[in-house]
């Protein structure tokens, strides 16, 4: 998409979306930048709802939680969103590259080793 302010990495990740009434689904990405983050869900929320985005990293036994926005919603083809990331601490964006960095570097690795 032409005018993004930051570089999206193309990664994949288990997360836990968590939303307003308390409910959480599990989800995965597909993209994360600086900025938010594209996940893959069966049922996306509407655009405009607040979730908090969680998930592990081999950094922390504690679950990394992102307050976030729904900016876009799709149902088709597949089910997905993407997510604005809301007040998001130093630390956590600084968690957040490294763990996009390591899925990088496995996936890059991964497919070297299959040719």
């Amino acid at each position: 998409m032409e005018g993004r302010r930051h570089k999206r990495l193309h990664v994949q990740v288990g997360c836990w979306i968590v939303g307003e009434d308390n409910i959480g689904f599990c989800c995965s990405s597909f993209d994360i930048s600086d900025s938010g983050i594209s996940i893959c869900v069966e049922d996306p929320l509407p655009t405009g709802k607040n979730v908090t985005l969680q998930f592990y990293t081999p950094a922390s036994a504690a679950a990394l939680s992102i307050p976030a926005e729904v900016i876009w919603s799709r149902t088709e083809p597949d089910g997905a969103m993407g997510l604005r990331f809301v007040d998001i601490s130093g630390e956590q964006m600084a968690t957040l590259r490294e763990l996009a960095r390591q899925l990088q570097q496995r996936e890059f690795r991964n497919n070297h080793h299959q040719r």
